[in-house]
């Protein structure tokens, strides 16, 4: 696979997601609502350690394997300012409101799923790296 096309499958997660976040944040009513307490709180959770990473993984070709950290903190920004942008956007949708509690799921799930993907990267890069011989 050439490297254009790795990038691309890499960076292509994202925003997708991104697009769909924005869409379900859209809607009056959700395609399915559980009627289970805290729900949509571990709905949210899931849905923005997702995001943060595939954010993650657009980094990946550059920042990821030179500058981690970097990559780390990126990722959960545009997550959490995701989050809240979409918070004050879905206060406009008639029947949804923001919560500040709705944000605090983004953020929580931004960090885990972030550093869950750079764990991730990290045991990639361990695996993936030839092993030096010492043979004479």
């Amino acid at each position: 696979m050439s490297s254009r096309v790795s990038a691309v499958c890499l960076r292509l997660p994202a925003p997708l997601l991104a697009a769909a976040l924005w869409y379900l944040s859209s809607q009056s009513k959700l395609p399915v609502e559980v009627p289970l307490f805290g729900f949509d709180k571990v709905a949210h959770f899931g849905a923005y350690a997702l995001f943060a990473a595939c954010a993650y993984l657009w980094f990946l070709p550059r920042a990821a394997f030179s500058r981690p950290r970097l990559a780390y903190w990126l990722s959960v920004s545009i997550a959490v300012l995701w989050g809240a942008l979409d918070e004050v956007h879905q206060s406009f949708v008639p029947g949804r409101f923001a919560s500040v509690w709705d944000l605090l799921a983004d953020t929580l799930g931004a960090l885990v799923g972030a550093w869950c993907m750079a764990r991730l990267v990290i045991a990639a890069r361990v695996f993936l790296t030839p092993k030096s011989s010492n043979k004479p």
